[in-house]
């Protein structure tokens, strides 16, 4: 926007409605209505404690501290009379026009109902202060008592600099470090898709990297699938996607020692190898790659690269000699089994595989880490003619394919380490379960560790913590994850009065809460899930871990400086993995610990507590029988305006309506029975998220997850579009309108949506959130825009809004906020 003469004149790049607002450009004033708008909410919430008449004198004090201060003297004073506006009196009188006219504090107006309306300077103040023009990053990073700060799926290590190290972030793209951990630089931020399963340098030109996108976790699965293999050839400062290969999740990248264009790529699909960088890639004969299955591994002989050595799940171990290439009549691989019979078909599990270096036996020396919940490790110092079962059991876990590693020192074979949830170490080879120790302070869920061949007693190891660095052979480790934003969020709760303080569940890293300073706070305590944040007290917070019900709830009334957990008598049964907690919005109101209502999801099921969570009532009928949802529940939202009135959702995309608070079966209406327009207009997929208008309770809005939503699915689609997300109702959930935009280029895409938001002053503006961003629409959904500038491309997972900023909660990049 520029000025011409008395017009300012601005190019409009995308549709919309445009607003324009007068600033004031003196700073004191700015300082004063800034101020004043950040205290107002707060200060009509303490009506109840101040009484009416000090409600009106609170602003003109504000104003006057300010304005009025001694030292400030003389240039604000002059500012003001300049714009006619007069001189205010000193504190801490109340005397002059600018309180008095632009805010009111003599005689505010109070109706009958007890509201306090706003004044004319605050009720505008929101647009007039100075603002962000796109999405900034809140966190967490890590501080001082993180046990962790999100997950990170494998470690690429420079080939002279045992300093340099990436890092692929399951959800938050490739990192870097040049310290050792102490800092890292995000390399990714607007690509396709930030869902990393594996990175690589190429040793023989280290300004060649690849990452593939697509965490295969073998179906455990807070992970996404991805768009492909990224290259780059300026040590990450730019990427190029390469051709396709049919897998979309990923396990490893290993690339040629001596050829920086030939690599090889474990996918969910097959064993993919190119020599041009990824540019086409090779197949063999009745083959879609070099080597069809499910990959969970592959490693190169370190003296002989054309020796390819790859993990097969239910299969095997898998070798070749040729680079995975048939060659004459020399087959591309061949399954090792050897004399002690390795592991094969159904029993083979998922594999993980490592391989030595400069050891007795160099590249001779192989470990298989497979088997029935990954609980048998194999040795074999002959390239796998033969193997050696060592210690059973040492590192099982029932869900190995999700944290499952081995490694070997380079320079020693006897020192190896295992992984599954814990992290065990060996320095005498292992042979016996007396062999091993577990290795303490470390996170929980290990996913990869590479040492250096430079220096073989450093090495870094990857978890759902972050990154850990050794310097001792694996003995002891640090976390070193500094300065990275990758935490993976399933839920965020905002103070809703101003947004200064927020909490969130993490994947694997417990509960964040930041505080009105801006202080991160974390409890790890597993999956951190739901979260809320009281209305009236912000350091008031509930929140849950995986399967909430009956025995992982809890609450902090301290801002998470401690926590307790939450009693269980009256609960039963069981809960989604992601538990949904949601507060009585009422506020304000007197000591909200001991009186808030609290609703909490069982699996089909509601939960009801008037004290706070210190007792719970199950929503039944009056003969005792419970409320029981088709579906299992996804979403549960209070109307802002009227807390008697409740929404919820389901898996099988089906939503019902509370008329009278919800603690009564009899509240509740199941608004899509089978058989009826609204059943049949819906998808027939989970309704992720649920918001209602803060000032009409009728006012209701769903988003739903899925793919493919569309004509080939369902025939009688009511977008013409043939994509629908999100729906809107106006009349209590009586009629539904598609509300996912109506013109080509101006509407929602065919992903999953997790999250919708209205905007906090315009009720024809709504936010949703989904796996390629935020969009938003400014005639209730009709069009839809991205409005994902500068917000890095994790999947979105929630959406949140305090006072006038949206906060959108990302599945890889922590959180981040925008003023609206």
């Amino acid at each position: 926007m520029t000025a011409a003469g008395d017009l300012l004149v601005a190019d409009v790049v995308e549709p919309g409605r445009y607003e324009l607002y007068a600033q004031p450009n003196d700073r004191w004033l700015q300082a004063t209505i800034a101020t004043v708008d950040e205290q107002w909410r707060w200060i009509s919430a303490q009506l109840e404690l101040f009484g009416r008449a000090e409600l009106g004198r609170l602003p003109g004090k504000i104003c006057n501290l300010i304005l009025c201060a001694a030292e400030w003297r003389g240039a604000p004073h002059a500012a003001l009379e300049r714009a006619g506006l007069g001189r205010p009196g000193p504190w801490p009188g109340i005397g002059g026009n600018i309180c008095d006219a632009c805010f009111g504090v003599i005689a505010p107006v109070v109706r009958d109902d007890g509201i306090v309306l706003k004044p004319p300077l605050v009720e505008l103040a929101p647009h007039w202060r100075p603002r962000s023009c796109g999405w900034r990053p809140l966190g967490p990073t890590p501080v001082t008592g993180f046990a962790g700060i999100g997950r990170v799926t494998q470690i690429a290590l420079h080939p002279t600099d045992v300093n340099d190290v990436l890092a692929a972030a399951a959800g938050g793209g490739v990192w870097r470090t040049r310290d050792g951990g102490h800092s890292w630089t995000s390399l990714m931020s607007d690509q396709p898709t930030l869902t990393m399963g594996a990175v690589a340098y190429a040793p023989s030109n280290p300004a060649v990297i690849y990452a593939a996108s697509g965490e295969d976790g073998g179906g455990w699965d807070p992970g996404w699938p991805g768009a492909g293999v990224y290259r780059s050839t300026d040590s990450g400062g730019t990427w190029t996607l390469t051709s396709t290969t049919t897998s979309d999740r990923f396990s490893a990248i290993v690339v040629h020692p001596k050829n920086p264009d030939l690599l090889y790529v474990a996918g969910n699909r097959g064993l993919h190898k190119s020599r041009d960088g990824g540019v086409t890639w090779r197949t063999n004969p009745g083959q879609s790659s070099i080597l069809d299955g499910q990959i969970t591994d592959v490693v190169l002989a370190h003296d002989e690269p054309d020796r390819v050595y790859a993990g097969v799940r239910g299969s095997g171990v898998w070798s070749s000699t040729v680079g995975g290439e048939a060659a004459g009549a020399t087959a591309a691989f061949a399954r090792l089994d050897g004399p002690s019979q390795l592991p094969s078909a159904a029993g083979v599990g998922w594999i993980k595989l490592a391989i030595g270096h400069t050891g007795a036996h160099g590249s001779d020396f192989l470990l298989a880490k497979l088997g029935a919940d990954g609980g048998r490790l194999f040795s074999t110092t002959d390239g796998g003619a033969t193997w050696t079962e060592l210690a059973p059991g040492i590192a099982t876990v029932t869900f190995d394919e999700w944290c499952s590693i081995v490694a070997v020192r380079p320079d020693d074979e006897a020192t190896i380490l295992v992984g599954t949830q814990a992290l065990a170490r060996t320095t005498n080879g292992g042979a016996v379960e007396a062999d091993w120790t577990t290795v303490a302070a470390v996170h929980a869920d290990q996913q990869d560790l590479v040492f250096s061949t430079v220096n073989t007693g450093i090495g870094y190891l990857a978890n759902d913590g972050g990154v850990y660095r050794t310097s001792d052979g694996g003995a002891s480790w640090t976390f070193r994850s500094g300065g990275m934003q990758i935490t993976q969020f399933y839920d965020i709760s905002a103070a809703r009065v101003s947004g200064s303080a927020i909490a969130g569940g993490a994947q694997d890293n417990g509960i964040y809460y930041r505080n009105s300073v801006g202080q991160w706070r974390q409890t790890e305590w597993g999956d951190g899930t739901g979260v809320a944040v009281d209305p009236t007290d912000p350091t008031i917070v509930y929140f849950s871990s995986q399967n909430g019900v009956p025995n992982n709830l809890r609450r902090s009334t301290d801002g998470l400086q401690s926590h307790q957990a939450l009693p269980n008598t009256g609960l039963s049964g069981s809960s989604p993995f992601v538990t949904i907690l949601k507060l009585d919005p009422t506020h304000p109101i007197t000591d909200p610990a001991a009186s808030r209502t609290v609703m909490v999801c069982g699996t089909n099921q509601l939960f009801r507590s008037t004290n706070g969570g210190q007792a719970w009532q199950r929503v039944e009928d009056q003969n005792g029988s419970p409320l029981i949802t088709a579906g299992t529940i996804t979403a549960l939202e209070y109307a802002l305006s009227d807390p008697r009135i409740l929404y919820l959702g389901t898996t099988t995309g089906d939503v019902y309506r509370a008329a009278g608070g919800g603690g009564s079966a009899g509240d509740w209406t199941l608004l899509s029975p089978a058989g009826s327009p609204t059943e049949a207009l819906f998808p027939d997929v989970p309704i992720h998220a649920i918001t209602v208008d803060p000032r009409d309770p009728r006012h209701v809005w769903l988003a739903f997850a899925g793919l493919g939503v569309n004509f080939t699915t369902r025939w009688n689609l009511a977008n013409p579009l043939g994509v629908s997300h999100v729906y809107r109702s106006t009349d209590s959930g009586a009629t539904w309108q598609d509300a996912s935009g109506r013109f080509s280029g101006l509407s929602l895409p065919d992903v999953p949506t997790s999250a919708v938001a209205f905007h906090p002053d315009d009720t024809s503006t709504l936010f949703v959130g989904t796996d390629v961003g935020v969009f938003r629409t400014s005639d209730k959904g009709v069009t839809w825009v991205r409005y994902s500038e500068d917000l890095p491309r994790s999947p979105v997972t929630d959406l949140s809004v305090g006072g006038n900023r949206l906060f959108a909660a990302s599945m890889g990049r922590g959180i981040h906020l925008i003023d609206i």
